[in-house]
């Protein structure tokens, strides 16, 4: 089993909180460990836990992290960005297998953000984006692109 929470309920975290994270690994296979909205240090693995003490205060800082089988991962992050981020396993499948969370960062900044200044809205450049003209599917027996919006 790998389980990030229960499945139901976020993990609440205060703005600014420093967060010691240990996800441990009882499967069998190795887990890619993304975390969207925040960059981790990883302070250790059960392969290399001398990394603690050899690489202090120079870990390395990623989004992602393989969790060994039947092992663990100890990170480090500051909840600095607020919003409602996901937590998940990378190998696409094991999302709705459970390997799963979400992560709720200061959400009474959240409430109150957009009017006082302290969240700044969607760039207009990104509103955009979503806008988009949707992609014409591609049929294999055509010989040329000119279906697709690009």
């Amino acid at each position: 089993n790998f389980s990030l929470g229960d499945g139901t309920h976020p993990f609440v975290i205060p703005f600014n909180e420093p967060v010691i994270m240990f996800v441990n690994n009882t499967d069998l296979g190795e887990h890619s460990l993304h975390f969207h909205g925040h960059n981790y240090w990883v302070v250790a693995t059960s392969d290399y836990p001398q990394a603690e003490e050899l690489y202090k205060p120079n870990y390395l800082k990623r989004d992602s992290v393989t969790v060994p089988p039947q092992g663990w991962v100890k990170l480090i992050f500051v909840a600095d960005n607020p919003g409602v981020w996901l937590l998940h396993c990378h190998i696409d499948w094991h999302v709705p297998a459970g390997m799963s969370s979400i992560v709720l960062v200061a959400p009474d900044l959240l409430r109150s953000g957009l009017s006082t200044g302290l969240i700044r809205p969607i760039p207009p450049s990104q509103l955009a984006a979503c806008k988009a003209p949707k992609a014409v599917a591609y049929n294999s027996s055509d010989t040329h692109f000119s279906g697709l919006a690009m």
